[in-house]
């Protein structure tokens, strides 16, 4: 009688991918402090950390130019995005079996890299073990656009590789564009029916030229109404559970990596830290976290007892709202910790750096969707020019309105909001305790 073989346990493979020139430091991003509470000592779950641009030289006295260098080429004309997305298929690609689950988690440009990677797997597949001389080839077929090349990358995928889908894409403020001096832009970073669970925290205040956000897609009316968007070989597209959006302050404290790591120490970017890990655990998507680990980060299991996200869409500019807060299914930890670091202060690149402003007064090209999902495209000037909002409905974190109830802060969000909806609020599932592990001993 012929054996009958088991398969291996199914895995959560965890892929995090961090901004231009960030890596591990004394003022980390919330990129290196989520791949620090995560669980590390366990057979269901594989990790993977990715650092910024300009990281990889190697120590000796060129380490500082070369790393300058890379870092500047690389911002320009985004040099090393290609590599960036093709180490994260390759550690897919000799670490995958099937039924595991994929997540992926990036800052800034790091965002935008977990995006391409996810779009690269929907478009070519995921290649069989070891077939490193493919990738090169794969990644060039995915990039490309047009009907003749989804073609090829179609037979590519049937022939080649298999069919992969991806449990959780989280995202703290993707960048627009990736190349301050020439963008390039790659197809299902914008719209990508293979992933399941997509969560995005937004800057409300972040202005600068080259950081204007990218959303997830709406679908436009009509193929017309798509042609000007700069990722248009992407549709059709399907959003998946649709883009829980958490906006707050500037880029950085978004992301992080403004102030100094430290127990207890106040941080703007720890909001949306506590909401992925939220969103992350309310998903069931597999991701393992150590209780320990999140302890000692000031996220301690009681302020995940009740992992529901109170979120609103108010008028923030302006109009009068009324939201009963803190909500019965918010753990009050959380709220506590979440309205100490709203008081933080925000850092301005433009004030900080003002080299900053030679982009500012260059003329770039841009496209944007507006609230009917019509795409339009122009060439402007951004001079410091607040970002847009065109969504009636986005999703502003409770903390939005108490900044802006706290009048010894006297602050007034810059983004313009085009279309004012009603106040609403939005909860969801409880919080699932077998997501979180302790430590083996």
């Amino acid at each position: 009688m012929a054996s009958t073989k088991s398969l291996p346990t199914a895995r959560t493979l965890v892929l995090c991918f961090d901004g231009t020139d960030e890596q591990f430091q004394t003022n980390n991003t919330n990129v290196i402090k989520l791949f620090g509470v995560l669980e590390k000592d366990s057979d269901e779950q594989l990790i993977y950390y990715q650092p910024g641009v300009g990281t990889y030289a190697a120590p000796g006295v060129m380490a500082g130019i070369q790393s300058w260098f890379a870092k500047l080429i690389d911002e320009a004309v985004a040099w090393y995005l290609d590599l960036h997305v093709m180490g994260g298929y390759n550690f897919l690609m000799q670490n995958y079996r099937e039924g595991d689950r994929i997540c992926l988690f990036g800052f800034s440009r790091g965002a935008y890299t977990a995006r391409a990677l996810a779009g690269m797997l929907y478009k070519v597949g995921l290649l069989p073990l070891d077939n490193i001389e493919q990738v090169g080839f794969a990644y060039n077929i995915y990039k490309k656009t047009g009907k003749k090349n989804m073609k090829l990358a179609a037979e590519f995928k049937e022939t080649f590789s298999k069919p992969i889908s991806i449990e959780f894409v989280g995202c703290w403020d993707t960048v627009s564009s990736v190349g301050l001096l020439f963008s390039r832009h790659f197809p299902f970073t914008t719209g990508n029916s293979s992933i399941k669970y997509f969560r995005h925290a937004l800057a409300l205040d972040e202005h600068r030229a080259k950081f204007q956000p990218n959303l997830f897609h709406r679908a436009s009316p009509n193929a017309k109404a798509a042609s000007k968007d700069p990722e248009h070989a992407s549709y059709p597209t399907t959003d998946p559970t649709g883009p829980c959006t958490d906006i707050l302050e500037k880029e950085k404290d978004i992301g992080g990596s403004t102030t100094t790591t430290g127990l207890n120490t106040p941080c703007l970017s720890d909001i949306t830290l506590r909401w992925m890990i939220r969103q992350i655990v309310i998903s069931q998507c597999g991701v393992l976290f150590n209780s320990d680990a999140l302890a000692a980060a000031g996220i301690p299991l009681s302020m995940l007892s009740s992992a529901i996200e109170t979120s609103i869409a108010e008028k923030t500019l302006g109009a009068e709202l009324t939201v009963t807060f803190p909500s019965p299914l918010y753990s009050p930890a959380a709220a506590q910790a979440d309205s100490t670091d709203s008081t933080q202060p925000i850092h301005d690149a433009l004030k900080t750096q003002p080299l900053w402003w030679i982009l500012e007064v260059i003329p770039f090209f841009v496209s944007w969707q507006d609230s009917s999902g019509v795409w339009h495209r122009s060439w402007r000037w951004n001079l410091g020019r607040p970002r847009q909002i065109y969504d009636p409905t986005p999703n502003l974190h409770i903390t939005v309105q108490e900044r802006i109830q706290d009048t010894s802060l006297q602050y007034t969000p810059r983004a313009v909001w085009k279309n004012k909806p009603n106040a609403r609020e939005e909860q969801q599932n409880k919080y699932v305790p077998s997501m979180v592990r302790k430590m083996k001993e």
